[in-house]
């Protein structure tokens, strides 16, 4: 017999927020309360998320900001461009925009692009829910298997949290992962970095010189020169941790260096 569910407090106190009864919790299953809700809390925004995208987590919290960093350390604010990649809900650009414009800093391009229509539907919702009209002309969302319809375009900062689980360990996530997110955006095939050397090996071609690149990868992947496809030498990159610890995100550029991350 399946074991019951025990639903958590934040998770019972989610459901009380946005008036969705207690009464009759067992009808869904492992249904993860954000798609119940229809909403999830990211970096003290709420967006908008369903079955067609990823659920943010914690770990790109993180990613928004190493690219946040990223972008006053190497001082990178003058007529800021911005792609991000895999962008799902488009909480990663979303927030980094945001996190920008609090703290007194904007940029002039701001593209979050994906494969999956539902995603890009996702996306534009939330870029109308979140970003002030003033804002919205610098905003594109666009539907892109990685970077197909952007060959012709520069970015200063280009962020990704593409698929990285090793496909054979996609049977051993939690229930409420792999029965209910997307397949599209959790497989990274073999070693996690299939999608991630394809990326790469065309994101070369639309980041301008003194720009960085800022992956969120799985801690199990093996990161190198040769897995991530960077066989030139022009080409640096460096792995940093997460807040536990855990080998987490990739920074990748002609004259990238590693950051002190503050997360």
């Amino acid at each position: 017999m399946k074991p019951k569910r025990c639903w958590t407090a934040y998770e019972k106190n989610q459901l009380l927020k946005y008036n969705i009864s207690l009464e009759d919790l067992s009808k869904y299953e492992d249904k993860p309360v954000e798609y119940i809700t229809g909403f999830c809390e990211f970096m003290g925004s709420e967006f908008i998320v369903n079955e067609g995208a990823l659920i943010p987590r914690i770990e790109s919290e993180g990613l928004v900001n190493v690219a946040y960093q990223c972008i006053l350390e190497r001082q990178l604010i003058d007529n800021l461009s911005i792609l991000d990649v895999g962008c799902g809900t488009g909480c990663i650009g979303i927030s980094l925009f945001l996190k920008l414009k609090i703290n007194g800093y904007s940029a002039k391009k701001v593209d979050l692009a994906d494969i999956s229509p539902a995603c890009v539907r996702i996306t534009s919702a939330n870029v109308k829910k979140l970003i002030s009209k003033n804002d919205l002309n610098i905003f594109r969302v666009i539907q892109s298997d990685l970077l197909k319809e952007l060959t012709q375009q520069k970015y200063q900062v280009i962020t990704a949290n593409l698929p990285y689980i090793p496909s054979q360990l996609l049977t051993v996530l939690d229930t409420s992962v792999k029965y209910y997110e997307p397949d599209l955006a959790l497989d990274g095939g073999e070693d996690g970095l299939e999608l991630i050397r394809k990326f790469l090996n065309q994101a070369k071609n639309i980041l301008v010189d003194d720009g960085v690149i800022v992956l969120e990868v799985d801690t199990r992947s093996e990161i190198s020169r040769e897995n991530l496809g960077l066989m030139s030498s022009s080409w640096e990159y460096h792995i940093l941790k997460d807040e536990f610890s855990r080998q987490r995100y990739v920074l990748i550029g002609k004259r990238v260096r590693s950051i002190s991350l503050n997360i």
